[in-house]
């Protein structure tokens, strides 16, 4: 269950990258009788997360374009919390790369429901930056705008992110294959031969 009565919880999935190493639209890649980005939506839907959004232009799907593009997940992330505001009460948002199509509902459900105090601004996994669960609170929010606009320092890293805030690492053994991103061809070729639909 989500952390704290009054907290919200949405999702997002982080599609906004180049795909350069694919050669092609990632979200756009053809998976069972839809795309890649249907794969993730089908996943986080069964969450209980109360809406979700596509963060990147991903052509035929409502999505929230990046405020600056061509930065990176942080980029995708920062464009969604400016999307959805901050006068919204206490908000907590799942952020899923749309490129982990092994991912399971179960594991993003042990994310959301991971602290239940609500005393961490990130909730991850301990050896994988993403997916991830963020507080969208104001410190949070001023972290990403700053470092979108290139200050004080720019650093668009995860690592430096989680860094910054109080954050919960989840351990556990947990196999790594559901975490496989699928960045070239041949990584998604091999996904796409030895499928696990689970």
């Amino acid at each position: 269950s989500p952390v704290c009565s009054n907290m919200r919880t949405m999702a997002a999935i982080l599609a906004g990258g180049r795909s350069s190493r694919m050669g092609r639209s990632k979200a756009l890649l053809p998976c069972g009788q839809g795309t890649l980005v249907d794969r993730m939506l089908s996943i986080v839907r069964a969450t209980p997360v109360e809406e979700i959004l596509i963060s990147g232009t991903v052509p035929g799907y409502a999505s929230v374009a990046d405020v600056v593009p061509v930065l990176g997940p942080l980029g995708g992330i920062h464009s969604i919390l400016e999307k959805v505001g901050g006068e919204s009460g206490p908000l907590q948002i799942l952020f899923v790369p749309v490129d982990m199509p092994n991912l399971t509902p179960a594991v993003l459900e042990r994310l959301l429901s991971a602290d239940e105090k609500g005393a961490n601004e990130v909730v991850r996994y301990a050896m994988f930056e993403l997916p991830v669960v963020i507080r969208a609170n104001p410190g949070v929010r001023r972290y990403l705008a700053e470092r979108v606009q290139g200050g004080p320092d720019g650093s668009l890293s995860l690592r430096d992110f989680y860094r910054s805030f109080k954050t919960l690492a989840l351990s556990g053994d947990i196999p790594s294959w559901l975490f496989l991103n699928t960045n070239t061809p041949q990584e998604w070729q091999g996904f796409s031969h030895g499928r696990r639909d689970r």
